[in-house]
């Protein structure tokens, strides 16, 4: 979201200088300038030697580093423009490109972090997770999968919940082995939470939901 924010702040900066350009004392902008690209580049170099593709953090962290570099080479590639050859609506070109850059990249990161708090199952993951749905439903021991969820905890991390109605007669063990071993085929996932609950205790407490709706209107006199 900062991303975002930032790649909108530079663009609505970039116009007003444009109607409103400002006093610029062009020694120091290409000082500060200079030396902010060299510094943030370095950074870039240091975060390059050890990042990790598949961890969200660490994307939004490089991100954040080159566009403070890449805002530092706008502003140094603008105020030259401006100063050697007058062009100044090249501070407007360069930014809003910037900020479009800036922007687009954001847009997939806001997306996935959003689906990993929403607990989204994730697109990749889709066509996989009917396909265990389908499997685990076929299990003879089972009546029906209750309820069940996929969603991604970390890159590359899953977290699956089931909660399914099992046969009086089963035994729960043996059925739990079946459902771990096919999450685990098709979705990868070592340690999903499985609920077991047998058939007849389903089935009793919808009787008690009966049974204490009648006793409060036992004439069946709809309220």
């Amino acid at each position: 979201i900062l991303l975002v924010y930032v790649g909108c702040l530079i663009f609505l900066s970039s116009v007003q200088r444009l109607f409103q350009p400002p006093e610029i004392e062009s020694l120091r902008v290409l000082s500060v300038s200079f030396v902010g690209a060299f510094v943030n580049g370095l950074g870039l170099l240091l975060m390059s030697s050890s990042f990790e593709y598949d961890n969200i953090n660490m994307k939004v962290a490089y991100q954040h580093i080159l566009a403070n570099t890449l805002s530092n080479f706008n502003l140094l590639s603008s105020s030259i423009l401006g100063e050697v050859f007058g062009w100044s609506i090249s501070d407007l070109i360069l930014s809003t490109l910037l900020a479009f850059g800036i922007v687009r990249s954001a847009l997939p990161m806001l997306r996935r972090s959003g689906a990993m708090l929403l607990l989204q199952t994730p697109p990749e993951k889709l066509e996989d997770y009917r396909t265990c749905l389908n499997d685990v439903a076929a299990i003879p021991e089972l009546e029906r999968i209750q309820s069940s969820q996929l969603w991604e905890l970390n890159p590359g991390v899953y977290v699956s919940v089931f909660r399914v109605v099992v046969v009086e007669s089963c035994e729960e063990r043996a059925v739990h082995e079946k459902i771990v071993k096919l999450i685990f085929a098709h979705l990868g996932v070592r340690d999903p939470v499985i609920q077991i609950v047998r058939g007849n205790i389903v089935n009793l407490r919808s009787l008690e939901g009966v049974s204490h709706s009648m006793s409060s209107n036992p004439k069946g006199v709809l309220l």
